[in-house]
């Protein structure tokens, strides 16, 4: 977005400001954690190269038709992310499988890659290991899930069948989706 057009009204070429002077004005930024990430940026370059030969992880596919806000925010679809550009989508989609706990990075990029409403084209391997520090390093910050309740996340996910009817959406969308807020690129 290009921002509001400024007019101005006056100009004093004599008038100096010290900095001091808007430190009422300051807002104070919290850091930024990152998590780890290791992944060969020629590896994901390739992927990037070409998108439609990517494999995705079957247990991803399962997730997708189990977790409505997961699919939503993998195809674009979620009114309720204050971010809606396709980075804020990026990381949201991130920060949702860092949380699951069940996907390696690789498989993570490949699906951040993949994902409809995301960066596309514009990808860069810089931006794509970024993103997923920051969702790793935002996901540390948070209470993730218990043993018991990862081990019914896996048990849903990761058979070769899953029983929609068996399935809490409700109770999958509180445990598996962060509470804290995120930070975007």
């Amino acid at each position: 977005s290009e921002g509001l057009p400024v007019k101005i009204i006056k100009f004093e070429p004599g008038i100096v400001y010290d900095i001091k002077e808007f430190e009422q004005f300051y807002i104070e930024q919290k850091a930024t954690i990152l998590g780890e990430v290791d992944l060969e940026k020629e590896k994901i370059k390739n992927w990037i190269r070409d998108p439609e030969s990517l494999e995705l992880p079957e247990h991803f596919q399962r997730l997708l038709n189990v977790s409505r806000n997961l699919r939503e925010t993998f195809e674009g679809e979620r009114p309720d992310l204050t971010d809606q550009s396709r980075s804020g989508y990026s990381m949201a989609l991130s920060s949702i499988l860092t949380s699951y706990n069940l996907f390696s990075d690789e498989e993570i990029i490949r699906i951040m890659i993949a994902q409809p409403r995301g960066k596309l084209r514009e990808n860069t391997p810089e931006y794509l290991i970024y993103t997923l520090k920051k969702a790793k390093g935002s996901n540390n910050n948070i209470a993730l899930l218990s043993e018991e309740e990862q081990k019914e996340i896996e048990n849903l996910v990761l058979p070769k069948e899953i029983k929609l009817e068996e399935i809490d959406q409700k109770r999958l969308n509180k445990t598996a989706l962060p509470t804290a807020g995120f930070s975007y690129c």
